[in-house]
């Protein structure tokens, strides 16, 4: 029978229930209950479970599979093969250090730099790109992108007129394509148009330019403008034909000649003139150097050198307050000193040291016949026949007496002085020497006597004859 209260089976006859205790009046009270069925257990819901738990599981072993270094250094490599470098770079650093996989990470690294770089090219943001590609060195076609970065950064800027950053480009090209024939062909159009410090700066931009006549062209208007003429006249010249060069160049040699002739450099003057003989009054300017060239040749004592000179210029012709006939009459008071200016040249001589005492007298000596020894001579003529004569040169003297040869000691000495000479004659040079001037040449004689000694007194004398004039003045 079955339990009104808790419904557990008990035994027939029991008067109270073994599980809740109730008591069990009559037995005929207990109501028979028909026996209790197990419930129903719902396939579908168990066989779901089921399908739950193997994908858990299944979910669980793809997530450790994944979880590997291998698995994620092959799907870098998948990733790295179709051109996904960002994927690819994720998933080698997640590899950490499996196989290669940080050099793998450095080289997807890279390709992310020179894939960035290229579109960064493609909208013209050229220095971004260059900035990508520079952390791409050595990869691929990199350094001749680099090139063509500079390159069309050039153009564009050529296009906007900026010369000089463009020039700055295409020279950062490298000789990239025409590069450096852009830089010519900007700096040639800047020397048309007049703007010559552009033009020159764009012009050194390339070392192909180093012969450019365009360049040689602005260089010179450059000088020109700074009155630089003679600079000027060799850059006109090199440029040749380069629009009015050579106009240019006549022009700045005559203004460079003028600049000289002012400040009494006429041989440089001559010299400029002579180059443009047809430009303006040139020739004429030319005869004027000569003459003042002449003058200067009097005042400073070579006076065959000037008569030679005039002789040669328009007896009539006048420069401001110089004339060719009143320095010839100049010189006509002065023929017996133009027979001795010059250079002489030695044809004989002794240099002596002799030791004197009240015993006997020693001494030693060199001929010096075969010494080449030179003085020279200038006269400078004055209006009443006189001229300031001045000579200069040197001669050898000894400086020591010995008993012995060996012990003998000598030196040069110099020979300057001037003197206002009426005639020929002697000019002293100081206590110890004097040079005679003579129409036949000149003499120089030298005497010291040493008399620091007690008993003894120690001369030396030097005598030299010039006899030949190898140079007139």
């Amino acid at each position: 029978m079955i339990c009104p209260k808790c419904g557990k089976e008990i035994e027939d006859g029991n008067l109270f229930c073994p599980m809740c205790g109730t008591k069990l009046a009559n037995v005929e009270q207990v109501i028979a209950q028909p026996e209790k069925k197990a419930p129903k257990i719902n396939k579908k819901i168990v066989i779901g479970a089921a399908i739950a738990v193997c994908l858990i599981g299944v979910v669980i072993g793809i997530s450790e599979y994944n979880a590997q270094p291998s698995t994620k250094y092959k799907k870098a490599e998948a990733a790295f093969a179709s051109g996904e470098y960002e994927k690819a770079l994720k998933l080698y650093t997640a590899a950490g250090a499996y196989e290669d996989s940080p050099q793998k990470a450095g080289q997807a690294q890279v390709c992310i730099h020179y894939e960035k770089a290229k579109e960064y090219m493609s909208q013209g943001e050229y220095d971004t790109a260059i900035s990508e590609l520079e952390a791409t060195k050595g990869y691929e076609d990199t350094a001749q992108l680099i090139q063509q970065c500079h390159y069309e950064k050039g153009v564009a800027l050529l296009d906007a007129s900026e010369y000089e950053v463009a020039a700055e480009e295409f020279a950062a090209s490298e000789k990239y394509m025409d590069a450096d024939d852009k830089i010519i062909e900007m700096g040639e159009a800047l020397t048309q148009n007049g703007e010559y410090e552009l033009a020159v700066s764009v012009f050194e931009k390339t070392s192909i330019s180093k012969n450019n006549q365009y360049l040689d062209y602005s260089k010179a208007s450059i000088d020109y403008q700074e009155k630089k003429y003679a600079d000027a006249a060799k850059l006109f010249k090199a440029a040749d034909k380069v629009l009015d060069s050579e106009e240019k160049f006549k022009e700045c040699e005559y203004e460079a000649g003028k600049i000289d002739l002012d400040n009494t450099r006429y041989s440089s003057a001559k010299g400029h003139f002579q180059k443009v003989t047809e430009y303006k009054d040139s020739k004429d300017l030319i005869t004027a150097c000569e003459l003042l060239m002449a003058r200067g040749y009097i005042n400073e004592g070579k006076i065959n050198t000037a008569k030679d000179a005039l002789e040669k210029l328009p007896e009539d012709f006048v420069y401001k307050e110089a004339s060719v006939a009143a320095l010839k009459e100049r010189l006509v008071v002065c023929d017996k000193w133009l027979a001795v200016s010059g250079k002489w040249t030695s044809t004989g001589g002794k240099m002596q040291t002799k030791e004197d005492n009240s015993y006997r007298d020693h001494w030693w000596y060199k001929e010096l016949d075969n010494v080449a020894l030179d003085i020279t001579v200038t006269c400078v003529p004055r209006e009443d026949g006189s001229a300031k004569v001045t000579v200069t040169g040197q001669i050898p003297i000894f400086t020591n007496y010995s008993a012995w040869k060996e012990y003998l000691t000598a030196d040069a000495k110099n020979i300057s002085a001037s003197e206002v000479m009426n005639d020929y004659g002697t000019i002293t040079v100081d206590s110890n020497t004097t040079v005679k001037i003579a129409k036949d040449g000149v003499t120089v004689n030298y005497k010291y006597v040493d008399n620091g000694y007690i008993y003894n007194k120690y001369i030396y004398t030097t005598d030299v004859k010039y006899g030949k004039r190898s140079v007139e003045y």
